[in-house]
């Protein structure tokens, strides 16, 4: 009888490894799935955020392009100048918008360039340009004036 009572003995403390080694295997793999799912979601932040970044930067490149031909209707002298628009949101440190205004009075080129430094990085930098060249005639210039 001593023997059968051995032989329990030691059966529950077999199974309750084999319990405590499942347990452990079953903690991991949720462990892991819990940091893929934490890098996908801090991925797709990282992305959503950029994207919201060249939204803004193309938008105030097309600001940038209006506020350029703005100034050259009321000043035919106007050379262009480095705005720096005060952004709430602080995702970036530093916003520019350089306007440059080229070429002879009645052939023009409009280069605007935006440039968004995040305070995250040095190396972190979005930066959109647009540039058009129009012409205009003598009559077309007389007009705009009248208006």
């Amino acid at each position: 009888m001593n023997r059968v009572h051995r032989s329990r003995s030691h059966r529950p403390k077999a199974r309750s490894g084999i319990i405590v080694l499942c347990l452990l295997v079953c903690l991991s793999v949720v462990i892991s799935l819990l940091m893929t799912s934490v890098q996908t979601a801090l991925r797709s932040r990282a992305e959503v955020r950029n994207q919201l970044r060249l939204v803004q930067a193309s938008l105030l490149c097309e600001a940038g392009m209006q506020r350029a031909i703005s100034k050259l209707k009321k000043d035919s002298d106007y050379r262009g100048e480095t705005w720096i628009p005060s952004i709430e949101e602080a995702s970036f440190m530093r916003t520019d918008v350089t306007i440059r205004v080229s070429g002879k009075e009645f052939e023009r080129t409009i280069d605007v360039v935006v440039q968004l430094k995040s305070s995250d990085a040095a190396s972190d930098l979005i930066q959109r340009s647009k540039s058009i060249r129009f012409s205009t005639s003598q009559k077309i210039k007389d007009e705009s004036k009248d208006e």
